[in-house]
């Protein structure tokens, strides 16, 4: 069931109307925030809205609506996804006018849309990434609709026959950063690590710091203070593509996918294109925190 909430009120997809002079529209002034839902409930829903409503201040557009309303909003459309997974996107716009200045704008409007999503994908999907320079923006740490240029880079990718399902964002001294829409890890082994305990893990995660020119996305954050939790020390650093021969592993992850392997950067491959044990040992500890 593909649905909306718009004013309050339920709507399929196809009854869905958006004002055409709505400035996200117009000009893409605009804040948003992905969800998943599990069995109804909304994961880390306190942590969306609270990122949510950060953002809106930081670009200087003034809710609707209350934090608390939109919550419960959010809830009442979890509620239609009572099994498996859904997908929750919350748009909130700079309002009804024409012109660039704050003078021509009025009533921001919020929008929320709602699909079912197949997740976790067993045996898991992988995926191959290709780089591609991203040049910085104050936006960066924001959340919001604005995704040229990531489609303009999976264009080229296209159009150029190179293969892989995503880009991989890399700064113009090929300084590793994130991919489209999720962060990114790498997992390195260390068997002369001494270890605490029996079942200590043999390997440590590392991962692009957050100096301002990723989007520190809350599965990242997540799953950070997880590995921790399970002995698994992760380092936060520069990470550059000369350095994709130190790590076994790679993986990619956001709120709706979770973690999923990633296979091949460019020309190199990881695990001959298999999926490593570490990935599997990650994901079955995250996965198990979503219920």
């Amino acid at each position: 069931m593909y649905l909306s909430l718009i004013n309050g009120q339920i709507k399929s997809l196809d009854e869905t109307t958006i004002p055409a002079l709505d400035r996200g529209f117009l000009y893409g002034e605009q804040v948003i925030e992905t969800m998943l839902t599990c069995h109804g409930q909304v994961v880390r829903l306190d942590q969306h809205m609270e990122r949510l409503f950060h953002s809106l201040a930081a670009v200087s557009i003034t809710p609707s609506i209350t934090k608390q309303e939109l919550t419960q909003h959010c809830l009442k459309v979890s509620s239609f996804y009572p099994k498996g997974f859904g997908m929750i996107r919350v748009m909130i716009t700079g309002g009804i006018g024409v012109g660039l200045t704050s003078k021509t704008k009025k009533n921001s409007q919020y929008y929320i849309f709602a699909w079912p999503v197949e997740r976790p994908v067993s045996p898991p999907f992988s995926i191959t990434l290709r780089s591609s320079i991203k040049h910085r923006s104050n936006l960066d740490h924001i959340k919001t609709g604005y995704y040229f240029p990531a489609i303009t880079a999976c264009h080229q990718q296209e159009v150029s026959k190179e293969k892989g399902q995503d880009v991989l964002w890399v700064s113009a001294s090929e300084e590793i950063l994130e991919t489209t829409t999720a962060n990114i890890f790498f997992v390195l082994h260390s068997p002369n690590k001494k270890l605490a305990h029996q079942n200590s893990p043999n390997y440590e995660l590392v991962t692009p710091g957050n100096h301002g020119q990723i989007f520190g996305g809350l599965t990242r954050k997540h799953l950070i203070e997880l590995s921790k939790q399970h002995g698994i020390i992760v380092h936060e650093k520069k990470i550059y593509l000369s350095d994709l021969s130190q790590f076994s592993e790679c993986f990619i992850t956001s709120s709706v996918q979770g973690l999923v392997p990633v296979v091949a950067i460019n020309n190199h491959v990881f695990q001959n294109g298999k999926i490593g044990e570490c990935f599997h040992s990650l994901r079955r500890y995250y996965e198990t925190t979503l219920t």
